[in-house]
């Protein structure tokens, strides 16, 4: 997309970890950089979820952590592949409580609830989308979202922050971007158009139900180029700190 002609019919969907996340995480071996993309909008946001298998003795995310600590080194998590939201969610809870877990990445999340689903990892985190079937059904126990507001879908489900870390915040998200040299009056027109989209009460009761949140950029609810800009680029300093602390890797 980065190279494509900037005429406005190529776009690029993209999300947390491709936008902001792999700049830290990949460095000099990113081939391509922030200045290479022009932001449309932002679609949606999207919680991640820290859960455990019913059967698990942990009932609350702070019995989670209790017994990490306990046995430091000897437990796991899962998650959909190295290097996301949800690889960087777990490292994070790891630097703020001190408990050593060990990563298990997986190629997609269809393995990893799989086997979070049959007892096999100690704990998984995961979109709440992918996820959320599986826990209204039972056949898995949700701890807490990394949001920082509980999800309307699952208002039952406690924050991190609520759960004993205050400040803790870490949320997918998903947007249009386009190549950095389409011209402004283009960008503007196409971001008018999903700032209608997602305005629309259907589309965003239709998101909560999934279990992702309607954009909130602009106080109305919406977005914009320019709101989406201004975001993705403090979402960018906010990983890079996040990458810096946790020493997380891909290798």
């Amino acid at each position: 997309v980065a190279r494509s002609e900037p005429d406005g019919y190529t776009l690029y969907v993209t999300n947390i970890a491709n936008a902001a996340i792999n700049y830290s995480l990949f460095g000099a071996r990113m081939p391509v950089k922030p200045e290479d993309f022009a932001e449309v909008g932002l679609l949606m946001q999207v919680p991640n979820v820290i859960f455990v298998h019913p059967d698990s003795p942990a009932r609350t995310l702070q019995d989670f952590i209790a017994m990490a600590r306990a046995r430091p080194g000897a437990m796991n998590y899962g998650s959909a592949g190295s290097g996301g939201s949800l690889h960087m969610s777990m490292e994070l809870l790891k630097v703020r409580t001190g408990i050593a877990v060990t990563h298990v990445p997986f190629r997609g999340a269809g393995p990893m609830l799989i086997e979070a689903m049959a007892g096999r990892l100690d704990a998984g985190c995961d979109n709440m989308p992918s996820c959320i079937g599986h826990i209204r059904d039972g056949r898995l126990r949700p701890l807490a979202v990394t949001t920082a507001m509980r999800s309307p879908a699952l208002p039952e489900v406690p924050t991190v922050a609520e759960s004993g870390l205050p400040g803790f915040e870490a949320t997918s998200w998903f947007g249009i971007q386009a190549p950095a040299r389409t011209p402004r009056p283009i960008v503007t027109l196409l971001g008018d158009a999903i700032d209608t989209i997602v305005k629309e009460p259907a589309f965003r009761t239709r998101l909560i139900e999934l279990g992702a949140m309607p954009p909130g950029l602009l106080p109305d609810g919406g977005t914009s180029p320019e709101a989406f800009t201004a975001f993705t680029r403090r979402e960018i300093e906010k990983w890079a700190e996040a990458v810096r602390v946790s020493g997380a890797t891909v290798d």
